[in-house]
This record gives structure tokens, sequence and C-alpha cells, in this order.
């Protein structure tokens, strides 16, 4: 008896699914994977010239390691035939390097074909390597993201109207400059300092589109100032590879000594002024306990949080302490008192040593 089989068509499910959703998930892939996979469906070689993204992945640091013209040669001749198609690449996610003459000609090209979404990364240590001037006049962008780059900010800047989120990962940028990119990039939604070489004191100030903060280092964090940003529900401050403390909130100032950080009384300072949080997370490595290394063990700690009105909307909290520190077990015996009058629909702790 022979078994069933099944047609061609009948088999080639992905092919009947709209487009807009074949070309959502044809731009998550890496350019080189983007083009193997279309043997999964006859249409997808279709949809491949028009697709918004190039993400050039992993693999491609290699060749340009390897053969950094090559490298170039054939993005500019993709970007070139896109232009020329009527079609231009939106999102760009792309491995540089420090040869800043071919680059910059590759940048020039993207903002002047109107660029929405920009990741570039270094290939190796390009800490000379200079972002160009160029994408700071780019009115298009709406995400950035630079990882392994020196970032200076042109004299001559006066903002990007539509960019909504910064990302700047192992990059050499200066307390003036970012300063100056949230002071006239009003519309920043969502920035991400991840192992920030320069950052020392971060002061946001009468942002009022910002909502999500994350800060990760591998050192210590920067001292941090947020004022009058009412928008500002999500922060996340991170040490090492692991959650130093994870919360979302609305903060208000914080006064000079506090800013100087590392105590436990900062921390309980700023959990005392979550006054609308949902959902907190603590989470501190013991092998990160140099957090507070400013904190003497003589200095009592503190019995509750500073506002008795805090935390009253607190819905979710997952915590991840060292307990036998009693630096952390005090913060732990405020947080329980400032839930006793919550109601909280998911509670996690887990405890080192």
């Amino acid at each position: 008896m022979e078994e069933p089989t099944m047609s061609s068509d009948e088999g080639d499910r992905i092919s009947q699914l709209p487009d807009e959703i074949l070309i959502n998930i044809l731009c998550r892939f890496p350019l080189t994977n983007a083009a193997a996979s279309t043997v999964l469906s006859k249409r997808w070689q279709h949809l491949f010239p028009s697709l918004p993204s190039f993400r050039t992945g992993m693999s491609s640091a290699d060749v340009l390691l390897a053969d950094s013209d090559r490298y170039i040669a054939s993005m500019r001749r993709i970007f070139r035939s896109r232009r020329t198609s009527g079609n231009p690449i939106k999102i760009v996610d792309i491995w540089a390097d420090a040869d800043k003459k071919k680059f910059d000609l590759i940048f020039h090209s993207l903002c002047s074909n109107g660029i929405e979404e920009l990741t570039v990364s270094a290939a190796h240590d390009s800490s000379d390597y200079q972002i160009p001037f160029c994408i700071f006049s780019c009115q298009t962008l709406t995400k950035m993201a630079s990882w392994g780059f020196v970032l200076q900010v042109p004299r001559k800047f006066t903002g990007l109207g539509r960019l909504r989120r910064l990302e700047i990962g192992n990059t050499s940028i200066n307390d003036a400059a970012l300063k100056r990119i949230l002071s006239i990039c009003p519309q920043i939604e969502e920035l991400i300092l991840d192992h920030c070489r320069g950052i020392k004191n971060l002061v946001i100030s009468s942002h009022n589109s910002l909502a999500r903060l994350r800060i990760h280092s591998y050192y210590k964090c920067p001292a941090i100032r947020i004022t009058e940003s009412p928008r500002l529900t999500s922060v996340a401050l991170l040490r090492g590879n692991e959650y130093d403390y994870e919360y979302v909130s609305e903060d208000d100032d914080l006064d000079e000594e506090e800013l100087q950080g590392g105590k436990i009384w900062h921390l309980a300072r700023f959990l005392g002024r979550l006054s609308q949080v949902t959902s907190l997370t603590l989470s501190f490595q013991s092998d990160h306990n140099d957090f507070f290394e400013d904190f003497v063990r003589t200095e009592p700690v503190p019995e509750s949080l500073p506002n008795g009105k805090c935390l009253l909307d607190m819905k979710e909290l997952y915590l991840k302490l060292p307990l036998l520190d009693e630096r952390f077990t005090s913060i732990l015996m405020c947080l329980l008192k400032a839930l006793q009058i919550c109601s909280i629909s998911q509670l996690e702790c887990f405890t080192e040593g």
C-alpha cells in the first residue's frame, strides 16, 4: 500500500503566509542566512530583494578582518543596487574597522538614503575610530547602537529629531557628550549604556520622553542624578554578568551625598523614592559585593525605607541576595515592611551564602 504524499504546494505552508509576515521573518536573519533560507519557500526568493534590513552577522567580522576591501565592496554594491531599484535599506547592522575613510563613505551613503535603524560594531579593538559626524545629521534615524568605538559629538550638532532608542556599548564617551545628546534629542525613549568608558556622572534632567534606562558595567557604576523625568518607569543597573539591582520606578532628585553611591543607605533612599513601582528586581552576586565598597560596617543599617508611601503599587518582586551579608539582609527587611500593605501577585526569593 502506497503512503500518501503531499504535493509541493501542500508542503510549502510557509508560502501561504502574508508577505508582511515573511518579510518580518527574513529581516531577523543575517544576510547570508536569509539568502540561504530562501530554499524553504518558493516565495522567499522573490521577497529577498525588497527586504528593508541588512544584517551581516558574526561570520562577517572574520571576512572583514581577512579582506576589508572585499567586505566593503560587497556592501556598497548591495546598497547601490537597492537604491537604484527603489527599495533602499532602512535597517543596517554591520561590522566596521578602523579604516575610517572607507567606512565613512558607507555611512554617508546610508544617511543620504534615509536609514532608520543603525547598529555598528567593531570587528576588533578600534578605540581610535570615531563614529562619523554625518550620522549626527541623519534626521531619519529612530534607533542607533554603537559598539566598540569612540563617540564624539560635533559642535554643530542640533539633535536627531526622530531618535527613539540609543544604545552605546564598549564605547568611549564622556559625560559632556552624553549630556548634550540627551539635551538636544528630546524624543529618546530608551537609553542603554553597556560597559562605556569615560562616564563618571550621568545626569538626566527634564527629559520628558525617556521611559527606560539601562546601565551595565564591569566596573564601578557612574554616579546618577535623575530629575524631572515623568515618563521614566524602567531603570536597570547591572554589575559584572548579573544584575546588581533593577527596578521599575519614577525617580526624583538625588543629593550630592547620594551621588557618591556605594552605601547601603544610597540603595535604601533610592527604593524609598519608588512611588509608582509595580515590578522590582534586586539581584546581587556575592562576588560583586564591592558595589558597597564605601560602606563602613560600623555604620548602622537602615530599618525602613525613608518614604512610607513607596512601593504601594508593587505587584511583582524578585530577589536574589547574599543574606549572610547584613547589608542585604537590612534591605530585605525594609522591603518586607514596605510590602505589608501591598497586594503582591508574584514573589520569588533566592539566597546565596
